[in-house]
């Protein structure tokens, strides 16, 4: 009987298929691909001349950053954060005013975790009165596809301080009845 049962096993053993496992259709296991490139906007620069008192000449310089921390956008990408170099000089070639701008000068008005995913997008001169030279700046994503900024007022006046101002809605071209903009203004030396 034990030889009987031993036969039994093996050959059970021996009727066992081999599966193949070569025509087993398996989903692919999708692998996500990150964009590890570092993305940066270009690099621009405008002038203005304009009479305020005499001549002037406006130079704005937008420039990436090369050195620092890198912005993250909730998609994953990154991006260099952006100086800007304000240079206003007199008819005579003297220099008036010359200050290199970060996104750090805006930052008491904006939030940790707006700060961590905004980069300095932009200043661009727009308006004078007798003591005030008038710049529109924005701070936001630096994705083109991205309508997503704060504006800012900034103002150098004839001593050459800075303000800025968080704007609710910026009146480049003279259209809008008022200009409004925070109670607080933050003052840079």
């Amino acid at each position: 009987m034990a030889a009987g049962l031993l036969i039994t096993a093996f050959s059970a053993c021996k009727e066992k298929k081999e599966v193949n496992h070569d025509n087993i259709i398996l989903p692919k296991v999708p692998h996500e691909v990150v964009d590890t490139t570092v993305g940066a906007m270009t690099e621009t620069e405008n002038t203005n001349e304009v009479k305020w008192g005499g001549d002037y000449k406006i130079y704005v310089h937008r420039e990436p950053v090369d050195s620092g921390s890198l912005v993250k956008l909730p998609n994953g990408r990154k991006y260099k954060d952006n100086r800007i170099k304000i240079r206003i000089t007199r008819a005579d070639g003297s220099v008036f005013f010359d200050k290199e701008f970060t996104k750090n000068a805006f930052a008491a008005h904006l939030d940790e975790a707006y700060k961590a995913k905004s980069t300095l997008l932009g200043l661009v001169y727009y308006s004078l009165d007798a003591n005030h030279l008038y710049f529109a700046g924005s701070v936001g994503s630096p994705d083109m596809m991205s309508d997503d900024f704060v504006p800012f007022k900034v103002s150098i006046n004839r001593m050459g301080e800075v303000g800025i101002a968080k704007e609710t809605v910026i009146d480049v071209d003279g259209s809008a009845d008022s200009v409004k903009t925070e109670k607080d203004t933050a003052r840079t030396e």
